[in-house]
């Protein structure tokens, strides 16, 4: 192996320790709403829009047993929003663009449409999906290819097109790194109340 694969596993290993593996707690789930508070961004939007558009049938991108009969039949006609062994349903985010697609929803509808868009051979061409297996193989989730300039930048489109971000004006700028963000404690892992100043 060359050297640079080393330092790129290096660098995989300290930001995804083995221990990350095993973190199946709501510790993590704490964890990133941390970080995404620290830069702005709220990582339950889609599911809040989802949420109101379901008059709360779905919370947190989850629908109860109580709640699945009282569905609109729209969505209960989607392969993804059958209940699950116990009797009900949870969306990944793109299930979410999805569900909010077919209930009308003008920004979801464009994310549907690049999700099933497929090309001539009836294979799936997604730039959304191209940009999330690039971010998911990338040092900043579970992988150890960098996103590049290339990726960022399509990442970036993608975040005016779809999302109606204003990258150009910067309304939605990443704020400086603060080292507080970091803090942690012995004992009781990420400190969750250092609140940025």
């Amino acid at each position: 192996m060359s050297e640079n694969t080393w330092k790129r596993k290096l660098l995989a290993f300290l930001h995804d320790p083995p221990e990350k593996a095993y973190d199946y707690s709501r510790e993590h789930g704490r964890r990133a709403q941390h970080y995404a508070e620290r830069i702005g961004v709220n990582l339950s939007e889609w599911q809040d829009k989802l949420a109101a558009a379901t008059g709360n049938l779905f919370v947190n991108g989850r629908c109860n047993k109580a709640d699945v009969a009282k569905l609109p039949d729209v969505l209960k006609s989607l392969p993804f929003c059958q209940p699950d062994e116990r009797d009900e349903i949870k969306l990944s985010l793109e299930q979410l663009f999805l569900a909010l697609a077919v209930l009308g929803h003008d920004r979801a509808r464009g994310i549907a449409a690049d999700l099933q868009a497929t090309d001539a051979n009836g294979k799936t061409k997604s730039r959304w999906r191209t940009a999330t297996e690039k971010r998911n193989t990338s040092i900043l989730a579970h992988g150890v290819s960098p996103v590049g300039a290339e990726g960022f930048a399509a990442m970036k489109q993608l975040a005016a097109e779809f999302l109606g971000f204003d990258v150009v004006c910067e309304t939605h700028p990443i704020r400086p790194l603060d080292p507080q963000w970091l803090v942690t404690e012995v004992n009781s892992g990420m400190d969750l109340t250092q609140q940025n100043t």
